[in-house]
């Protein structure tokens, strides 16, 4: 369970981010991105769950009782986790298809790799949606 639950998670974050970069979130994917960080630094698994693909809610909330179940158990006590996601993000940039609903959000890691974070526009919301 923690297996899975841990790589899903390795492809919705990305690890070891810096201050913050750009004049803030530019648009509603980059501001998605930025709110599903804030709430995983804060434990805020409810947060975390509402701004993630619901397809991956759902298979979280099947494997552990619930999506928050799933967060807590994989990395609610798991300080290195926490280091590694702790400071602001730094959004590099984005590529947002706003027709199709689709795109990456650029974040910026403290050894300067920038890393693609997908994003979908599911019923009007921007959720994250892997790595």
């Amino acid at each position: 369970m923690r297996t899975a639950v841990s790589l899903a998670l390795a492809a919705v974050v990305a690890l070891g981010l810096g201050a913050c970069g750009q004049d803030g979130p530019q648009n509603d994917a980059e501001r998605a991105v930025v709110e599903f960080h804030t709430a995983l630094q804060g434990k805020d698994w409810e947060g975390v769950c509402e701004r993630i693909d619901p397809g991956l809610k759902d298979l979280f909330d099947k494997e552990a009782g619930s999506c928050e179940n799933a967060m807590e158990r994989s990395v609610g006590d798991d300080e290195q986790f926490f280091r590694d996601v702790s400071g602001e993000l730094e959004v590099a940039g984005s590529d947002i298809d706003e027709d199709a609903g689709t795109g990456t959000v650029q974040v910026k890691a403290n050894d300067g790799r920038v890393h693609d974070i997908g994003v979908k526009k599911i019923k009007g919301q921007w959720r994250v949606v892997g790595g």
